[in-house]
């Protein structure tokens, strides 16, 4: 392309303008809301710290508060149907799942964290021998789910936030239950 016109396609870039003035540009604060944390586990130990967690990011009471009991019976009931066709399911996350599995770098990381209500940390379960507890395959599923597909991921990370500021916390659980098993395969 000639100097003189990428010189002329560069002013007309710079001189191009929003079709509103940028202050009346307004952001809402729930566009940066982070949501809420829930509790997946039947049990809960407060303010547990080790080498691999920080100190606990709810108390009992919240704990309590936050617990999620799951609508659906596993994480592929949770997704098949609306999100996933079963064969979706098996083609792209089992065997994908499966691929992964089989490679060293997925078989050395560990699962286990947030057991103990940290929400940071890296806590790595030790079996009989002493070995670390390796990523389970549901646990694979969870992350494939969340990586590949895009919809199921805007309505999971939904269920983390208040619909509107009518919405009360017994229903943003109910709707979180339907992800439950989804949340707390990520969190650990």
């Amino acid at each position: 392309m000639p100097f003189h016109v990428e010189r002329e396609r560069e002013r007309e870039c710079n001189a191009l303008t929003l079709p509103f003035p940028v202050h009346t540009l307004s952001v809402q604060r729930a566009s940066f809301a982070t949501g809420f944390s829930f509790n997946y586990w039947n049990h809960f130990e407060p303010n547990r710290a080790s080498s691999f967690e920080s100190v606990s990011h709810m108390d009992s009471e919240t704990a309590d508060k936050m617990k999620i009991s799951p609508h659906h019976k596993s994480l592929k009931d949770e997704v098949v149907g609306e999100f996933l066709s079963n064969k979706l399911w098996k083609e792209k996350v089992v065997l994908k799942a499966q691929k992964y599995l089989k490679s060293k770098s997925v078989n050395k990381i560990t699962a286990e964290r947030a057991r103990f209500g940290t929400p940071t940390g890296q806590h790595s379960k030790k079996d009989a021998d002493g070995k670390a507890v390796t990523l389970s395959m549901e646990h694979l599923f969870a992350v494939i789910l969340y990586c590949d597909f895009g919809a199921l991921c805007t309505a999971f990370s939904a269920t983390f936030r208040l619909q509107n500021v009518f919405e009360d916390i017994n229903s943003l659980k109910s709707r979180h239950s339907k992800f439950a098993h989804f949340g707390r395969l990520l969190v650990e």
